[in-house]
């Protein structure tokens, strides 16, 4: 596989990665797929902002965590600063309603570390969808460029038709040029027969701000002239610069040009009639590479036609040659007007009497006497598409041309075989003989009308199912929100995700994904009543819409799950694709509405929170939404904002829980975090714990733990009363599984100068085993500075012998939940007692944890657990507390 720009250069990459293996790991594996490629590497969030600002890439790789960095935060870094460059996650371990929710934010993929094999896959995709967006914005830009040009000519020849002053005609031309058919600039320049061979400007329009001045234009075959203007002059043919700031030809006017925005030009040559070049029509565009074939045709006619102006013109002020310029006219215009692709007509008060070829052609009549014999409104329906009246509208449009002096319209005509098409038509009054009449011009429109009809189609419909997508969505759901408010009917939003997309997506390929999506949005139109919308909004989401549920609120909750189990039902019967069955299931969530009591974003929002509901509790179910889910979340978001404020302004405070020998003497302590909120008191390590936890505010909160602990051992080791103590810390899984953890806690040991070997952290089975190896190799490396460690929570997990042979523990802790019910439960009994002996075995010290009452405290002790941690000693206090319960126990 060979994957590379459009132009044949390797793809520019930039790799957000905090892992130097494995970056190079990623790099290998694409360079063996074949991917030709230039790959600059970012390790963290300044180097990573640095290069997206240097711009020009192609494609964005990411890990999903780094150190006080992720994916998200990357990728709107990206939607910033390098709008439309893909973004694929690529990364070690992400949950499935993260990687959705990175999917949602604008990412366009993501691949797991351990399936690389599929990243050249997903770049290739990547890449294809944003070529395909290129090429439909490409084709839509070309599309209305043409049109704007065509309307443009076409208001030329006008011009050209009724000019009688030349210099007016040059100005008015390059004017039409620039603001309505879009170019930067243009200007006319005749060719002088002088000894430099000028080529004087004469006219021009749009932003020249002194170019033409600062600029020598010259015809000679000379550095000057060997420009697009010269050449033009020179050799009759029409000549174009590509790109102004790499064709070396205009490197005398290169600056001047850029500096106005020219980037691409193309000169045209004006001819007389004898085929001589005597100026040259100069039009600029700020793109690059911007004159098509096409346009370059047409623009050629133009030049023709303003040539031929220019000598008419010019004719007109010599006597001699009046009448041979008046008939060279006629005979141009004859010849425009025979040789028109439009349809060209004459009417007056009693209908038609000329016509050219092309107007037999669009009606499908076989004669100029067939067509003119024939009442005007033979060739339009009775009605407009707006219900208008044919025949009256029509006379309404004359009456203004002839009032006016031109009108411009579209309108809907008839051939005489009775098919129908779109025409965009021009009126102009003149007078012929003594008379008022009226020369039509008609152009059919029905590709111009097909293109349009599929940009907005492209605009407002999935291209992958066919369904309304969000945009046609949210603007149809406004509609009803609207006509709510007048008949006080109830509508519902079903918001649907199938269940475990991503795995099938990758077991099965994603072809197989797109025909799954495709039969779930059939199946979802089966399931609703006509005048109901199924709209997909990316991914595997889809929602449903329903309108019209009637005034009670009851009944119409009743009809939206009747709906939404109509919905389970069909999606959970096997799908066939591809000669294979596959099975799938949807989470739905519903919320109900009336009038504007909510935005559509709102709506959305409750829907897609219900949906999430639907998901925890067990997926292939629905959920209706509850305001105090809102409220719940509200809560949490504020819960959010007050633990980085307290992060920032160091709210939190450490209480200390001695552990006591069986002599009860004071051995140590752990240390155990508290938030002092200053409104709302002590808050619970219960409530932000496991929110620090899933924000990754557990990094800076642990951080912060680990550094007091520290600066209180250095403390303690200058006093004799407390310098042999040691203090227990607990360490979060995130935090441990940090790449750089074992770094950080040696950089806090040697900033606070504390004894490590009196320093014990508190890894719980969850933490262990979520990667055995890297726990071994990162407690080892802190077992070298003398750090201890502890299993907390022991015999509440797996508790494998074959880990705990493995790991250079120091001691077990037995959990509070086999202490609280000693000595009386037999079961507990046993457990706490095989702890001990496992763990004397094993040559480990051991501690139990919330020993409440003086029974507990004696059948551990009389079983051979010697250090006690609970409420019979202390509770957690502060540090003036604790070290005065201290110095109490070494006064005893």
């Amino acid at each position: 596989m060979s994957i590379a720009t459009n132009t044949g250069k390797p793809l520019r990459i930039l790799h957000l990665e905090d892992s130097p293996l494995d970056a190079e790991l990623i790099r290998e594996r694409l360079t063996d797929a074949g991917v030709s490629m230039q790959m600059d590497w970012a390790a963290n969030e300044r180097e990573f902002t640095e290069f997206l600002r240097s711009g020009g890439y192609d494609l964005i790789l990411a890990d999903y965590r780094l150190p006080n960095f992720d994916a998200p935060a990357a990728l709107l870094l990206a939607k910033s600063l390098c709008p439309g460059v893909p973004f694929i996650a690529v990364t070690g371990a992400v949950g499935e309603e993260e990687a959705v929710e990175l999917l949602k934010q604008g990412a366009t993929d993501y691949v797991l570390k351990d399936r690389l094999a599929k990243l050249p896959q997903a770049m290739e995709r990547a890449l294809a969808e944003v070529g395909e967006h290129r090429a439909r914005r490409r084709a839509e830009e070309a599309q209305q460029r043409l049109n704007r040009e065509l309307q443009a000519i076409s208001n030329c020849n006008q011009i050209l038709m009724h000019a009688d002053d030349e210099q007016t005609l040059l100005h008015d031309i390059c004017h039409i040029v620039c603001n309505e058919a879009g170019y930067r600039m243009a200007w006319v320049g005749f060719a002088e027969n002088d000894e430099a061979r000028t080529l004087r400007p004469v006219a021009c329009a749009g932003a020249e701000t002194g170019y033409l001045e600062q600029t020598e234009f010259t015809w000679a075959d000379t550095e000057l002239g060997r420009g697009s203007c010269g050449l033009a002059v020179r050799s009759g043919e029409i000549a174009g610069i590509e790109d102004f700031s790499i064709d070396p030809r205009v490197a005398p006017w290169r600056d001047a040009a850029l500096q106005r925005g020219y980037r691409s030009s193309i000169s045209l040559p004006l001819k007389d009639e004898s085929a001589r070049t005597f100026g040259v029509l100069n039009i600029y565009s700020a793109d690059p590479s911007a004159f098509t074939a096409e346009e370059q045709r047409m623009l050629g006619e133009l030049a023709g036609d303003l040539a031929f102006g220019i000598t008419t013109l010019r004719a007109r002020i010599e006597r001699k040659r009046a009448e041979v310029s008046l008939k060279n006219m006629a005979a141009k215009f004859r010849t425009v007007y025979e040789s028109s692709s439009d349809a060209i007509m004459l009417l007056d008060g009693s209908g038609f009497f000329d016509c050219n070829p092309a107007t037999l052609r669009m009606f499908a009549c076989s004669s100029r006497d067939d067509f003119i014999h024939k009442h005007p409104a033979r060739f339009s329906p009775p009605a407009q598409p707006g219900g208008e009246d044919s025949t009256r509208l029509s006379n309404e449009r004359m009456a203004t041309a002839f009032k006016q002096g031109s009108n411009q319209f579209e309108w809907t005509h008839r051939r005489l075989d009775g098919t129908e098409f779109p025409a965009e038509v021009w009126l102009t009054a003149m007078e012929l003989d003594g008379k008022q009449v009226l020369q039509a011009t008609v152009r059919d429109i029905t590709e111009r009308k097909a293109a349009e009809k599929e940009i907005e189609h492209l605009a407002y419909y999935d291209l992958l199912t066919q369904l309304p997508n969000r945009r046609l969505l949210m603007d149809r759901l406004q509609q009803v929100m609207t006509a709510s408010r007048r008949n006080r009917h109830r509508g519902a939003l079903l918001f649907i995700d199938l269940d475990n997309f991503k795995i099938l997506n990758d077991t099965c390929g994603h072809d197989v994904g797109d025909q799954l999506l495709i039969e779930v949005a059939r199946l979802l139109g089966i399931c609703v009543r006509d005048g109901d919308t199924v709209a997909r909004l990316g991914g595997d989401e889809f929602v449903v819409m329903l309108k019209d549920l009637g005034e009670d609120a009851r009944e119409a909750a009743a009809q939206a799950k009747g709906v939404g189990e109509k919905i389970l039902s069909a999606i959970n019967n096997p799908i066939l694709i591809a000669g294979r069955v596959h099975h799938t299931t949807p989470s739905i969530g519903i919320t109900l509405f009336i009038d504007s009591e909510n935005t559509v974003d709102e709506l959305l929002k409750q829907a897609d929170i219900a949906m999430y509901q639907a998901k925890s509790a067990g997926r292939n179910t629905l959920r209706f939404f509850d305001p105090d889910m809102q409220a719940a979340l509200a809560a949490r978001a504020e819960l959010e904002t007050s633990l980085r404020r307290a992060i920032q302004e160091q709210q939190f405070v450490l209480h200390f829980q001695p552990q006591v020998d069986n002599l009860r003497g004071i051995i140590g302590a752990e240390a155990l975090l508290r938030w002092q909120h200053p409104e709302r008191g002590m808050v619970s390590p219960a409530q932000f714990i496991p929110l620090a936890e899933e924000t990754g505010l557990i990094l800076p909160i642990g951080r912060w733990v680990l550094e007091d602990a520290c600066a209180r051992l250095k403390a303690w080791a200058g006093d004799p009363r407390s310098r042999d103590l040691h203090l227990s810390v607990n360490v979060s899984a995130r935090q441990f599984h940090q790449e750089d953890f074992v770094d950080q806690v040696r950089q806090v040991l040697e900033d606070s100068g504390a004894p490590a070997n009196r320093l014990k952290l508190e890894l719980t089975e969850s933490v262990v085993l979520d990667n055995v190896k890297d726990t071994i190799e990162k407690m080892q490396a802190l077992k070298q500075f003398g750090v201890g460690f502890s299993m907390d929570d022991f015999g509440t997990g797996y508790s494998s012998l074959s880990y705990l042979t493995r790991l250079p523990l120091d001691q077990l802790k037995i959990d509070q939940s086999f202490v609280r019910n000693l000595p009386d439960s037999v079961n507990d009994a046993v457990v706490a007692q095989a702890i001990i002996i496992l763990a004397k075995s094993l040559g480990l010290a051991v501690i139990a944890e919330g020993v409440e009452t003086e029974a507990q405290r004696q059948f551990l002790d009389q079983h051979g657990c010697p250090v006690f941690q609970g409420y019979l000693f202390s509770k957690p206090v502060g540090l003036a507390d604790f070290e005065e319960l201290l110095a109490s126990h070494r006064a005893e």
